[in-house]
């Protein structure tokens, strides 16, 4: 659910504005469009004038154009581009085109008729009711902000003669969940600080049967969790953690365990001699969003399995207690890291949790966090770096991620960058690699040392993902908006983890 602007200031008492989005397939030719069998249906009640306004629209330059007068029950109707009728799984791109073709146009289409102030935005199921349900509800979001003095109204998605109402619910779900992890990743870092993000999830999750568990500093030290402790001690915030469970399996199968970094401010400790945009560290809480707004579509699928998620939540400032680079931390399995730049925080705070992650004997790790710089610069949001020993989870993480069009590729984990986490060092490891070269690639090798035995582990780098920076080609997704990355793909894993023989979404 998304505010947008109202066109009045007595809004209130204006009738509720309906507005529909229908899809539009490219034809063979050049320009040549053809309409969804939804489309052709409504263009029959209005007597062909939606083929006519079509032939006259233009829409094959663009994204999606908007009618009015077209039927009294609509306000505005927006037809949307929904790519081939015969895409379908591209290899190289390792993408359901036909899935990301209909997401795509139901968010172009439901945010070209926010623009119109439109209350209710009707969605077909063009060519899967669960990418449209997805795409319309990505795709209407945006963050509300706190200007006080804007009159503003909901603007609702609701579906439009869905074939399978069940999979819109569930396309509404997942959708949801991306929104929720993308508001808190917008939260201002005088709002969203370890306590108010803390409250906030509990008053989320728990209306969705997952137990939530807030840790203090006291726990925290109890625990020995001395890299949290270390990177947190320059704020005059104390750091704080979440343990939140969901159980949909059997009591004594091992559970999936989702680590999500949480620096809610981060200006990179010490080191900021090289910071151009301390600003964007309130954007490195994006792994505790998706991992929060993962684990409430989880338990609203009531997916079959048992989930844990530890989601450490803290400040990385240069405060009179910082830590100084070149200091030696004794992590959580006793051994030593050196620390050559204090901006290197999410590794640290992650070993710590990976290490304490053995005490739920876990089956699986997913960590996600903001990793390194790399992906910010070299892959931009086009991908998600994932790293891994372990070919299978590797395999079905790359198929989640075609379905859901947040893509995975993978990552080296090489002797070659382990050796940077090693040399040279006064301690058993260091957490930043000599000339900071590789850096993604060492710090999710700094993170296998810390790995439960017995468990299989992936490290998601969201770094480049989870905020899109460009408005072409054009997206469900808001530009210069963080995405809530990889909300979909893990909870879509993790069905397929839970439902291997359930059948995956396809045109």
């Amino acid at each position: 659910m998304t505010m947008v602007r109202s066109t009045s200031a007595d809004s209130a008492c204006a009738p509720i504005k309906k507005g529909l989005v229908l899809g539009v397939y490219r034809g063979c030719n050049p320009g040549e469009v053809r309409m969804s069998d939804e489309a052709q249906k409504f263009d029959l009640s209005v007597s062909g004038h939606a083929k006519d306004f079509l032939l006259t629209s233009n829409i094959a330059r663009q994204g999606a154009v908007v009618a009015h007068n077209l039927h009294p029950e609509f306000f505005a109707v927006a037809f949307a581009d929904i790519g081939p009728l015969d895409a379908e799984y591209n290899k190289l791109e390792n993408l359901e085109e036909c899935l990301e073709w209909t997401r795509t146009g139901a968010g172009i289409g439901a945010r070209a008729l926010q623009a119109y102030g439109v209350d209710e935005i009707y969605v077909e199921n063009m060519s899967n009711d669960l990418a449209a349900a997805e795409g319309a509800v990505l795709g209407a979001w945006d963050f509300e902000g706190y200007k006080v003095a804007e009159q503003r109204t909901k603007s609702q998605v609701m579906p439009y003669q869905v074939k399978n109402p069940e999979l819109w619910k569930n396309g509404t779900i997942t959708g949801e969940a991306q929104n929720l992890a993308r508001h808190i990743s917008h939260l201002p870092p005088n709002i969203g600080t370890p306590d108010g993000i803390s409250d906030y999830a509990r008053d989320v999750l728990c209306k969705c049967g997952i137990n939530v568990t807030i840790r203090d500093v006291e726990w925290i030290e109890e625990k020995k969790l001395n890299s949290l402790l270390a990177v947190a001690m320059g704020s005059r915030r104390t750091p704080m953690m979440l343990e939140l469970s969901y159980c949909g399996g059997l009591p004594d199968e091992k559970p999936a365990v989702l680590i999500g970094d949480g620096c809610t401010f981060d200006s990179w400790g010490l080191c900021l001699r090289n910071n151009p945009h301390v600003d964007w560290g309130m954007y490195c809480k994006s792994g505790a969003a998706s991992v929060i707004g993962t684990m409430k579509a989880i338990a609203q699928l009531s997916l079959p399995l048992n989930v844990n998620a530890l989601v450490p939540l803290y400040e990385n400032k240069p405060g009179a207690m910082a830590m100084k680079p070149g200091s030696v931390i004794k992590t959580y399995d006793g051994s030593t890291t050196e620390v050559h730049r204090t901006n290197v925080a999410s590794r640290l705070v992650l070993s710590d949790m990976v290490g304490y992650s053995t005490t739920l004997t876990p089956n699986m790790i997913i960590n996600v966090s903001a990793l390194s710089i790399d992906t910010h610069k070299y892959i931009d949001g086009g991908a998600i770096f994932g790293f891994t020993m372990d070919d299978v989870l590797y395999n079905e993480l790359e198929s989640a991620s075609a379905s859901t069009g947040d893509r995975v590729i993978r990552g080296p984990l090489w002797n070659f960058y382990k050796a940077k986490t090693l040399w040279p060092s006064l301690a058993d490891t260091r957490a930043s690699p000599n000339q900071f070269i590789g850096d993604s690639m060492s710090a999710a090798m700094y993170l296998e040392r810390y790995k439960p035995k017995g468990s299989a582990m992936i490290t998601l780098d969201i770094g480049g993902s989870s905020f899109l920076r460009s408005p072409k080609p054009e997206h469900y997704l808001r530009p210069e908006r963080m995405t809530g990355s990889p909300v979909r793909t893990i909870v879509q894993f993790l069905k397929q983890t839970a439902c291997p023989n359930d059948k995956r979404p396809s045109c």
